[in-house]
């Protein structure tokens, strides 16, 4: 028989599982669906990974996770490709590595999930660059040629960067007056707040 108390945990539990699979959006921290690649007993990967085969993967700001957290970022890039899903990475900060990474990540995942599911493919994955100046789509069966293929995108980047950025720093030095009855922490406020509100 179940106690009162593991009831209701037991409740919550399932109340979180069915929240986890059956928002059309989920909005989550990666510590969500992590589980999905680290399952070993107690069936804590099942939710997550229904989740990612029924969804695509969108990972905001994986730039921000330290070197520690590369393998569990791969392995859930890995997991998402064996599942058939697709993954974006939302940065406009990436280093090439974990580019890289992620790439090779989802290319072996996604060759398991070809095996599985498509009769003739050729080992190609879609890859796409987007920014607000253009877009950039390949077929990519090769590390060598995703490799060129983002770094030209990335030498496009820098020259467009480079080409719109000056007038977004033109400063102007605002002399400040002291008057004898205020602070020194007065006068820049008043001046400052003039200055934005001109």
């Amino acid at each position: 028989k179940r106690t009162q108390h593991s009831l209701s945990t037991w409740t919550i539990e399932n109340e979180r599982i069915e929240k986890l699979i059956q928002a059309p959006i989920l909005v989550c921290t990666v510590d969500h669906l992590i589980p999905a690649t680290e399952g070993v007993k107690g069936g804590k990967q099942i939710a997550p990974m229904l989740r990612l085969l029924t969804s695509d993967l969108v990972i905001d700001e994986p730039d921000d996770f330290g070197l520690e957290d590369l393998p569990a970022l791969c392995r859930l890039v890995h997991w998402a490709g064996m599942l058939g899903s697709r993954v974006l990475l939302s940065t406009a900060t990436m280093p090439p590595a974990l580019t890289y990474a992620a790439f090779q990540a989802y290319q072996a995942g996604w060759s398991q999930y070809a095996k599985a599911n498509l009769e003739d493919w050729n080992g190609e994955i879609t890859c796409a660059w987007f920014d607000e100046n253009k877009t950039q789509d390949q077929q990519i069966s090769e590390f060598s040629a995703y490799e060129k293929a983002h770094q030209k995108f990335i030498t496009e980047r820098i020259k467009y960067l480079r080409s719109i950025e000056r007038d977004k720093h033109l400063a102007e030095i605002l002399p400040i007056t002291k008057h004898i009855e205020k602070t020194v922490i007065q006068a820049v406020a008043e001046t400052l707040h003039s200055a934005a509100l001109n």
